[in-house]
């Protein structure tokens, strides 16, 4: 059993670690607790976890970008414009690397709660271009679904990341027991990594866990913020039904290209984030065809669909924003329809 002074100790050091809050008309419930609301926070997310919001929430409270005015009405230019800066500026952040996550695969969901406390928006939006950490796959439950707010689903994500993490632990250590820089692991115990962590499909960890090394100048290039990227599969007729989606991906020997096609308006990729405004890539989901007629199936292009400085539509390509939505307003969900676009090989 603790002594007092150990308790003493423990308290002053939560004291330093969780503020007082505000005095105000709250005050005179808590004091009505039968229990130290600091020590609860502590055996719920142990102090690691209170660090690490901490971090992320000064940031944004220092940072003028992130600054916010009570009852501020934005267009929906600006606030779509503002969700982009923030979004970039989390990318500058760089808030959890990958030694990070494998030691402490619960900051990820830290990570997106801070992120959707501010605005689900920027969360939706950051997710959907790039995992939360550079070199990684998907790394946590369906974060899509999070960032629309199904935070039910938490507690079976913690339990999938501990078994990933402790499953792939060993492919990330070396002889002295810390952690392996991703570049220093060959590329079968790379995509070890990618298949235990493919909970979620997003666009840069949708090309890391389906691509191979001709894509990696890609994928450095998004890391820098030099392209910006969605991920393609839903169509206006079809919402997830993968089965059936109806844009085509048809192979031409003779020139080694795929040709992707829409054949109508119904087929057209439709509520995609990021696409409506910011987007200059996406990965496209198409039925496979080979010249001999069959059909293979699903496959992923990365397919370029504005040019990334002057953001106009590439030639073949119409895009455009679905306008104001219910909620997520900062996050541009957006609409494709492709006219026999030529592609080459190496977008597969």
């Amino acid at each position: 059993m603790p002594s007092v002074s150990d308790l003493k100790a423990a308290g002053s050091c939560h004291a330093l670690l969780l503020p007082d809050l505000p005095s105000g008309p709250l005050c005179a419930y808590r004091k009505k607790a039968s229990f130290n609301w600091k020590e609860m926070a502590v055996f719920i997310e142990d102090e690691d976890l209170i660090q690490f919001k901490s971090r992320v929430f000064t940031a944004f409270e220092h940072d003028p970008l992130f600054a916010r005015l009570p009852g501020e009405e934005l267009s929906l230019e600006k606030y779509r414009e503002l969700t982009f800066l923030r979004c970039k500026r989390l990318f500058e952040y760089d808030f959890l690397r990958l030694e990070d996550i494998l030691e402490k695969p619960l900051k990820i969901m830290v990570l997106i709660t801070c992120l959707g406390m501010y605005d689900w928006s920027l969360g939706a939006k950051y997710l959907l271009n790039s995992q939360v950490a550079g070199g990684t796959s998907a790394m946590a439950g369906d974060l899509a679904a999070l960032s629309s707010g199904y935070v039910h689903e938490i507690t079976t994500v913690q339990t999938a990341l501990e078994d990933c993490k402790r499953e792939c632990l060993p492919y990330f250590r070396d002889d002295s027991g810390e952690v392996a820089a991703l570049a220093r692991c060959s590329k079968k115990e790379k995509k070890s990594w990618n298949s235990k962590f493919y909970f979620i499909v997003v666009f840069r960890s949708a090309i890391e866990s389906s691509g191979s090394e001709r894509h990696e100048e890609f994928l450095k290039q998004n890391g820098n913020m030099e392209n910006f990227g969605c991920f393609a599969l839903t169509e206006l007729s079809h919402g997830s039904n993968t089965k059936n989606m109806r844009t085509v991906a048809k192979y031409d020997p003779s020139t080694q290209e795929f040709v992707i096609h829409s054949p109508d308006f119904e087929a057209a990729k439709f509520w995609i984030g990021n696409l409506g405004k910011n987007a200059t890539h996406a990965v496209v989901y198409a039925q496979l065809h080979t010249s001999d007629g069959q059909c293979h199936g699903l496959h992923s292009f990365v397919v370029q669909v504005r040019d990334p400085k002057t953001l106009l539509p590439m030639p073949g390509v119409l895009v455009g924003d679905i306008g104001r939505k219910l909620g997520q307003n900062g996050l541009d969900n957006g609409y494709v329809s492709i006219h026999r676009l030529k592609v080459t090989a190496q977008t597969l």
